[in-house]
This record gives C-alpha cells, structure tokens and sequence, in this order.
C-alpha cells in the first residue's frame, strides 16, 4: 500500500463522489438544479480553506 496519501487529496475524492452521487439523484428527477447547487456548495464551500 505504501505512504498514505495526503489528506486534501483524500477530501477532494470524497467530495468528488458526493458530487457524482448528487448528480445521479439530480439525473433521476429527485433533485432540482438549485437543490443540487446548494448540497454540492456545502460540501465544497463549508470546509475550512487550507
């Protein structure tokens, strides 16, 4: 396995695949553009800038 990696990185993956999953509820019809927009902007918006 190796050196573990760097925590941001690890946070941006994460974040990529809430975004992933928020699309595909948006793809469904369950989520509008705004709701969608505003969950996608909590999870990149709200941590704590490094």
């Amino acid at each position: 396995m190796g050196a573990p990696t760097p925590k941001r990185r690890k946070n941006k993956v994460i974040t990529d695949e809430c975004l992933i999953k928020l699309w595909q509820r948006y793809d469904e019809g369950r989520l509008d553009i705004p709701s969608f927009l505003k969950a996608a902007g909590l999870r990149y918006f709200q941590r704590p800038p490094k």
